[in-house]
């Protein structure tokens, strides 16, 4: 299925932000299975420069390794330290994201939201 309905005014809410000129932070959230991640590749149009999406009942130390393998996957400089904690992981997607002058990342926090940032780029 590759319709969306009811969702005109989120869909429009999310490509304002895409089209924006500014730094853009965008939270979506809502219950499990109900379309967040398939409204936020729609507006960005899949042009993302990272994406994770966490797994339901996981262990920290599980979504550690899930982030790990997708940021190795675009990155692979990540190679070499696999981060143990969040803040590592976070500074070796900065770093990512740096070099490679991202626009669009869209973090899935959990099953239940995904936050969506756009970096302006200068």
């Amino acid at each position: 299925m590759n319709e969306l309905i009811g969702r005109k005014k989120e869909l429009s809410m999310l490509k304002t932000a895409a089209n924006s000129n500014k730094s853009e932070f965008v939270a979506v959230y809502g219950r499990r299975r109900v379309g967040k991640t398939f409204l936020i590749r729609r507006a960005f149009d899949h042009n993302f420069s990272f994406q994770v999406t966490a797994i339901a009942n996981a262990k920290t130390s599980q979504q550690l390794n899930n982030f790990n393998i997708a940021l190795q996957k675009v990155y692979p400089s990540a190679e070499n330290s696999f981060a143990t904690n969040w803040i590592a992981a976070f500074q070796q997607l900065s770093d990512y994201l740096i070099e490679k002058e991202a626009r669009v990342v869209p973090v899935k926090i959990n099953p239940g939201a995904a936050l969506v940032y756009k970096q302006r780029i200068v």
